[in-house]
């Protein structure tokens, strides 16, 4: 007979379990973050990613947002050369998201990867 590994009978033999609603809370693969006014605000970091064609150090802006059950959903902004763009590319983002929601988020995340480096 064929193997069901995804069976009930062979988790019990196994020893493992399916984790309970509560300790999964969001869509696996994905993290629901809402609405803007039903988060708490997001925070955002620039982190330094890497050297372009030339050497230089590259710099990115990362929107963090609180989503269901605690879980974080990270949003990244285009590298910079300049890490103050980079900063100012998280300043728009947070901006964005809190007025606009993802939606939002998603045009300004256009614009901005026209204007990145190249």
């Amino acid at each position: 007979s064929r193997s069901r590994s995804g069976s009930v009978g062979n988790q019990i033999r196994s020893g493992r379990q399916k984790p309970k609603d509560e300790e999964n809370p969001g869509p696996r693969g994905g993290v629901s973050v809402g609405k803007p006014e039903d988060t708490e605000p997001p925070t955002y970091e620039v982190e330094k990613v890497g050297k372009n064609h030339s050497g230089e150090a590259t710099y990115q802006a990362v929107l963090n947002i609180k989503g269901a059950g605690g879980r974080i959903r990270s949003i990244r902004a285009p590298p910079r050369g300049d890490e103050k763009d980079a900063e100012e590319d998280g300043e728009e983002m947070k901006k964005v998201w809190m007025e606009a929601g993802m939606a939002g988020l998603r045009d300004l995340q256009t614009k901005q990867r026209r204007n990145r480096i190249k």
